[in-house]
């Protein structure tokens, strides 16, 4: 597709993948509007749609990310509104957010109301730390634990929203209280 075959209204067309944005409109080969960049309707073929990006918290954004592999003090980050936060492999490993490790904790707040009020001595568990960490993209950590599991991706995003300080766990985790009446 050439930027001649676009409307003669419109100015310096970026052609990319058989679709040219300009000014925040996006037409597909046949020439026609099939959307705008920022909650409009998408009209032309299904095939050819874009799917438009949803605007990311800027806080959960990080700009230095420090994974303390060989000390085993766990991981450090600093977001975008200056934050810093800090975790450890432990906890890292108690809120892995793969399907896995989410069914154990389904299956222990439902089981946890109906079991039985007998103690039991906990089993000696060594400390979990991590034994590798690679990015995934430019959105996650990948933590390979010393426990073999490897299978939770840490979404930055999930990383700001288990901060382990009260300041984000207010801003985070808990709703917001809605006035009633």
């Amino acid at each position: 597709m050439s930027p001649r075959s676009l409307p003669s209204a419109l100015e310096r067309p970026v052609v990319s993948f058989g679709r040219a944005e300009v000014q925040n409109k996006i037409w597909d080969t046949g020439q026609r509007l099939i959307g705008f960049h920022r909650n409009s309707l998408i009209r032309g073929n299904p095939r050819n749609r874009v799917n438009m990006p949803i605007p990311l918290d800027v806080r959960k954004k990080p700009t230095s990310l420090k994974v303390h592999l060989s000390t085993g003090k766990g991981v450090d980050i600093t977001w975008a509104d200056q934050h810093s936060s800090h975790y450890d492999f432990p906890y890292l490993r108690d809120s892995c957010p793969c399907a896995m490790c989410n069914d154990e904790r389904e299956k222990k707040a439902k089981s946890g109301s109906a079991a039985p009020a007998v103690a039991v001595l906990p089993m000696f568990k060594p400390r979990v730390t991590a034994q590798a960490a690679s990015p995934v993209g430019n959105y996650a950590i990948q933590i390979q634990f010393s426990d073999s599991h490897a299978t939770g991706i840490f979404s930055f995003s999930h990383l700001r929203e288990i901060c382990p300080c009260e300041a984000c766990a207010q801003e985070f985790r808990n709703p917001a209280a809605e006035p009633a009446g």
